[in-house]
């Protein structure tokens, strides 16, 4: 029998906060604050918090592993999603009423924004594994502090150039959104983040310390994921 490759419960714990991460917060974006944020916001950046920390201890190939995953994760739950809200059901409820405004994809404006949406997570969280990858190849164990911020400024970036301009084309076609509200709204999203994530460093450090002291101790014929 073909031996099988083993995964640690320690990379299957941060799977499940990587999957759990980007799916609510899709849900969360749905709340606009008036700061000129969603309530996306609070929950995913921690999804990139979730990918420095596999970077550095698993590898890009994990980590790309995790970013499919969480995909995969999102593209159920909207596809399930939107098959709810062709349900018929009780008007006189406002969770029903809720859950067909969150989930609701008849096409237009709401399909190009899902799309996009999908589309800006995959490329974005690929970019900030990638910067992170690279830069530790380079830097070896120094300047992790500096990894989480480059990356994310990068993965972000990357987030927001494809986001916002797909999302928001027909406004910007109209007329009805100036470019430079777009700029700044991109603008004001890398910043926000990149914020999130150097107020977070502190905690994303001792998790990597602790993820890479629990994962040397593995048997030596243990096969890890990463290779």
């Amino acid at each position: 029998m073909k031996e099988t490759e083993k995964v640690s419960a320690i990379y299957m714990v941060l799977a499940v906060v990587f999957c759990v991460c980007l799916v609510s917060s899709n849900i969360f974006v749905a709340k606009v604050t008036t700061f000129g944020f969603t309530g996306g916001l609070l929950v995913f950046p921690i999804s990139y918090i979730v990918g420095d920390v596999a970077t550095e201890v698993y590898g890009f190939r994990a980590v790309r592993r995790l970013i499919w995953l969480g995909f995969a994760m999102n593209f159920f739950v909207v596809a399930m999603g939107a098959l709810v809200t062709m349900l018929p059901g009780n008007a006189e409820l406002p969770s029903s009423a809720a859950i067909d405004t969150i989930f609701h994809i008849g096409g237009g404006m709401a399909l190009i924004v899902c799309c996009a949406s999908m589309l800006s997570f995959v490329l974005g969280s690929m970019a900030n594994a990638w910067v992170m990858h690279r830069m530790h190849q380079i830097d070896g164990e120094r300047r992790f502090s500096l990894r989480a911020i480059v990356s994310t400024i990068a993965g972000e970036s990357v987030d927001s150039l494809i986001f916002f301009p797909i999302a928001f084309c027909m406004p910007l076609i109209s007329g009805e959104m100036p470019v430079e509200a777009l700029f700044k709204m991109m603008a004001l999203q890398v910043s926000l983040k990149t914020i999130y994530e150097v107020i977070a460093l502190p905690v994303t450090i001792r998790v990597v310390r602790y993820v890479e002291g629990k994962e040397a101790s593995v048997m030596v014929g243990t096969t890890r994921l990463a290779a």
